[in-house]
């Protein structure tokens, strides 16, 4: 199991002292995945089913509308052929949630591969879909590309207006935050950028 990391700059902007005790924390694990990994993960994107958000419907594997994002979406296939994927992120976020969030949590969501190109970006927009029954309590996302293979398209969280919401997304990190926060992928100037993101769920908030 690779080390779990804390980016504090981050935290700053939104925490008190007590980083454990707040749901405002993003948890990062580096080096998930190789290089060669994330390049067998995008190849999935490339060869498999891609949309546009206005044929993603609002269901379990996460929801978005035509006015969110004009980036290229697939549905990652939970097959035996990506088990492997699907195992180790649910692996970490199950240790991630015990010891940062403590949140009653019951499975991972069908993933989702996105790909931004020159022009795309991605709304400000937080993830909870609440219903009655389950809600999504934490939300991932893999940084899949080098940040020499494009410019722009960083994920930020609020406050917007501060050089430290901007993540630094090295290849093969997964980030784990809690679905109630807000945050946006800006717009990529340059090259292409893409992440695996996907949504786990629990009981609603009370």
């Amino acid at each position: 199991m690779p080390e779990i990391k804390i980016d504090h700059k981050v935290y700053n902007l939104f925490l008190s002292e007590n980083i454990e005790n707040s749901v405002y924390k993003q948890v990062f694990c580096e080096k998930l995945f190789t290089a060669e990994e994330c390049d067998k993960i995008i190849s999935v994107f490339k060869n498999g089913r891609q949309c546009t958000s206005q044929e993603v419907s609002r269901n379990e594997s996460g929801y978005t509308t035509p006015d969110m994002t004009n980036s290229k979406i697939h549905p990652f296939e939970n097959s035996s052929e990506n088990k492997w994927i699907t195992d180790r992120v649910s692996k970490v976020i199950k240790k991630v949630n015990l010891k940062y969030f403590k949140y009653n949590i019951s499975y991972l969501s069908s993933l989702q591969i996105i790909e931004y190109k020159e022009g795309c970006d991605f709304k400000w927009h937080s993830d909870i879909i609440p219903n009655a029954y389950r809600t999504a309590r934490l939300s991932i996302s893999l940084f899949l590309s080098e940040a020499t293979d494009y410019e722009g398209g960083k994920l930020l969280f609020m406050p917007s207006d501060s050089e430290l919401s901007k993540i630094t997304q090295s290849r093969g990190t997964l980030m784990i935050f809690s679905s109630t926060q807000a945050h946006s992928v800006e717009m990529v100037k340059k090259g292409t950028r893409y992440s695996m993101v996907g949504f786990v769920y629990g009981k609603p908030f009370s």
